[in-house]
């Protein structure tokens, strides 16, 4: 081996240690956060409500059934073992983004070589993750719904692999999404976008070999659809201090706050009537006014017709500045991984949401939780710039087409699909902030997928350090394509 070439590998591995030490290093600092905040409840306005939930099992139209259930369980088995309720709690949720990641990892690597060794180290990397883990430990339905919806895409992932299981896939994946909708019930609808996503994957990919997959995926999804809507109908109370979960009030909340101010002028005499220009200016103040606004004019005669006017005044009058802030979060809420750490870290302007998000991981240790999250960002994007020149290296050396990675097309579609899918429910319902809680799922796939990649490739490396010609110097890519 030439001089030059023996300094190049001793250089590669040398980086490759570097990058090993700090990945140990963030998973033992992780471990040490979550020991020191394994007791702590972190005070989100929801958890509040969830543990009262919890003692009257009687939900209403925005909450599911299942997370109050979950605490009711875990604190009667608390108190028969002699633990806290958090503790029950945070490692049910712990266990959850385990094999969530676990799952997604082994469903992504496919035929890779000791794939469910790198599933397991890539779970464990996520975990370690500062969001996942600081959600983890929280008394909020986010993790666990993020889980069950990494479970739900993972089991579609592999039915789409495996033709010989793949009625069991598509019926476990329905399942998890069962499970993630009683928790949150938005994904219903997030769940249902992703069904047509995998029906035209399956179409595209088979042809007219796909009838009967077709049916079966229709079939199971509309049985999961009929089985939440019983259990809703049996355990929701309507709650006329809430307003409805319609489009009526999304369109209203994502279009006139905060532009009431400014679109008052140009409303009807009617509504002017009834809301006065103070009236505007407190609604503007704070997002939270908005459901009080819609609760106290959707119960007046005509309040749903007012509503929709407003609606559609303030856009066809300011309607750039509401498609503009849409697709701002829509960005946000597609590449969470990359807004919330900047804004987390003050590289970027930081918003309402994720101050709040950062308070309350640091409530118990603001020293430590900080010195995690940097370093666990540090992770995340030291491994998806080794992904980018890896890729760019490949490209290069080998041409454009050839292939970089162990992912079907199909899959990748699937999961930018639901990453989309996700974005475009809370960006077009919400008009506040991106909120990083909404984009937690999302947030998760993209951790798993780069690790997934980055341990794949750092394989590959060793593999043509160690078995290749030593006179080759080319990078030589596996194709473990999952079939």
């Amino acid at each position: 081996m030439s001089k030059v070439r023996r300094l190049l590998l001793f250089r590669k591995n040398i980086a490759v240690a570097a990058v090993g030490m700090v990945t140990i290093a963030t998973i033992v600092l992780a471990i040490f956060w979550i020991v020191k905040n394994i007791n702590q409840i972190p005070q989100y306005g929801d958890t509040a409500e969830y543990l009262i939930l919890s003692k009257t099992l009687q939900v209403d139209q925005y909450r599911g059934i299942f997370y109050p259930l979950i605490i009711n369980m875990s604190e009667r088995a608390a108190k028969g073992v002699g633990s806290s309720l958090s503790i029950m709690i945070y490692f049910v949720q712990m266990f959850f983004v385990l094999c969530s990641s676990y799952m997604l990892a082994k469903a992504l690597l496919g035929k890779f070589p000791k794939a469910a060794f790198a599933a397991v180290l890539v779970a464990i990397m996520v975990l370690s993750n500062p969001l996942v883990a600081h959600f983890s430990l929280t008394v909020l339905t986010d993790s666990l719904a993020a889980s069950f919806s990494v479970l739900f895409l993972a089991s579609l992932i592999l039915a789409l692999a495996d033709l010989d299981r793949r009625r069991l896939y598509i019926a476990l994946g329905c399942i998890f999404l069962l499970l993630a909708a009683l928790l949150r019930v938005d994904k219903v609808y997030w769940g249902a976008s992703v069904v047509i996503i995998f029906i035209g994957v399956l179409v595209v990919r088979y042809r007219r070999a796909c009838i009967g997959s077709v049916a079966y995926t229709i079939l199971f999804f509309g049985f999961a659809v009929a089985c939440l809507s019983l259990i809703n109908a049996k355990t929701t109370v309507f709650n006329e201090a809430r307003p409805p979960l319609d489009v009526r009030s999304m369109l209203f909340n994502r279009v006139v706050w905060p532009r009431m101010t400014e679109s008052y002028e140009y409303y009807p005499d009617e509504v002017k009537q009834r809301v006065s220009r103070v009236d505007a200016s407190e609604f503007d103040s704070h997002n939270n006014y908005v459901f009080p606004f819609l609760i106290k004019h959707l119960k007046e005669e005509d309040g749903g017709q007012m509503v929709w006017s407003m609606t559609k005044t303030t856009f066809a009058h300011f309607p750039m500045q509401v498609v503009m802030r849409a697709g701002f979060d829509f960005t946000k809420y597609s590449l969470p991984n990359f807004a919330f750490p900047l804004e987390a870290l003050n590289v970027l302007p930081e918003s309402v949401a994720t101050d709040w998000t950062v308070s309350r991981m640091s409530m118990a240790t603001p020293i430590l939780s900080r010195a995690f999250l940097w370093l666990g960002t540090g992770v995340f994007f030291i491994a998806f710039v080794v992904l980018l020149v890896t890729w760019w290296r490949v490209r290069y050396e080998n041409g454009p087409d050839s292939r970089f990675s162990e992912l079907s097309r199909g899959s990748m579609v699937l999961l930018a699909g639901a990453i989309l899918a996700n974005s475009g429910l809370f960006a077009l319902s919400f008009g506040m902030d991106a909120h990083i809680r909404y984009a937690l799922p999302s947030y998760t796939v993209i951790v798993v997928l780069v690790f997934s990649l980055w341990i794949s490739r750092m394989y590959k490396f060793n593999l043509s350090s160690s078995e290749l010609p030593r006179d080759e110097i080319h990078d030589h890519s596996v194709d473990f394509r999952v079939s």
